[in-house]
């Protein structure tokens, strides 16, 4: 009894095994596609152009996800035996955000309390389906993928999420990895992006679909290169709210020193580092991003030659993702 109290509470506490559970198929999977509308999905292509134009892809949160991606996620899932995973496609409905958070079997009280709440919390006020702003994602708490995106590559990369989060003993715990401070969040958020890379690559490289293991290549690599160029580059928000605290200080008029004169120079040359520094980041992150696309079309062209054997090693760079 007190062991039962713990567990379920015990944010280490893994999913009870299923006794006796009958063999699911694909039909039990539940996949919920939500109406197109012009207006919403308009905004959403408008606010996601930079990502379109920097991965190359006009399908990036395009929200008219065809058939044959759906039915390419209804596979994965049953392949891999996880016919437990929600999928929502093109979807905003935060009741059933809450829901599936509370009634997870795979996450603790404490889990569903805490990270769970919070992650509820930003669906419902993001509205992703309109401000496209957290793209596609499988989240742990409600064990749910999430896609807009009308691509192969990229629903089976999200539904790779959902089978390396299944694989771990304690997914919540898992998830909050990525949120480490001193760059070590950072390596564990390229860790599992490169995982769910991996598995989706792996999929259809044992199925022998080579040309929609290029086309993989081609998506998947840029996106990963995404990652890796995000921790290297300057944090232009942290700095920017930094030079703004100082212009309250300086620039106040009930200061006994302030100094109008002061207060123009000091803001204008903030200005000037701020422009500055996002021009940095831009172009640093629009560099890499194209190395990204180069070492993509390598692998492609690279494994159209060869016949690769593809293993479930994780990799670190994203040349290891087109590594014998």
């Amino acid at each position: 009894m007190i062991d039962s109290v713990i567990s379920s509470i015990n944010p280490l506490a893994s999913a009870p095994p299923t006794v006796d559970a009958p063999k699911k198929s694909k039909e039990d999977i539940c996949i919920e596609v939500g109406s197109s509308n012009r207006v919403v999905d308009g905004i959403r292509n408008m606010l996601s152009l930079p990502n379109k134009l920097l991965l190359w892809n006009s399908k990036f949160n395009s929200g008219n996800v065809s058939q044959e991606t759906i039915e390419a996620m209804r596979e994965y899932l049953d392949a891999n035996d996880l016919h437990d995973v929600h999928v929502s496609v093109n979807q905003y409905k935060p009741q059933l955000v809450w829901r599936r958070t509370f009634t997870n079997p795979k996450t603790s009280l404490l889990s569903k309390l805490t990270l769970g709440t919070l992650v509820c919390l930003i669906e419902t006020f993001y509205i992703p389906k309109l401000s496209g702003s957290l793209g596609d994602h499988y989240l742990v708490t409600s064990n749910t993928v999430h896609l807009f995106s009308d691509d192969p590559a990229i629903a089976l990369h999200e539904c790779g999420h959902a089978k390396d989060y299944h694989s771990k003993k304690n997914p919540t715990l898992y998830s909050l990895l990525g949120v480490l401070p001193y760059h070590i969040g950072d390596v564990a958020t390229l860790y599992k992006e490169g995982t769910a890379t991996k598995h989706a690559i792996k999929y259809l490289h044992d199925k022998k679909a080579d040309e929609k293991v290029k086309h993989a290549f081609k998506v998947l690599v840029p996106a990963f290169a995404g990652y890796c160029a995000s921790p290297l580059l300057p944090d232009v928000k942290s700095f920017a709210k930094e030079k703004v605290q100082q212009w309250a200080w300086i620039c106040n008029p009930m200061l006994d020193n302030f100094s109008e004169k002061n207060c123009e120079i000091t803001v204008l040359s903030d200005l000037e580092a701020i422009a500055k520094n996002l021009c940095i980041s831009i172009v640093g992150f629009t560099t890499i991003v194209l190395i990204g696309h180069l070492i993509g079309r390598w692998c492609a062209n690279h494994y159209s030659r060869k016949d690769h054997s593809v293993s479930e090693t994780t990799p670190t760079t994203p040349d290891e993702l087109c590594s014998e």
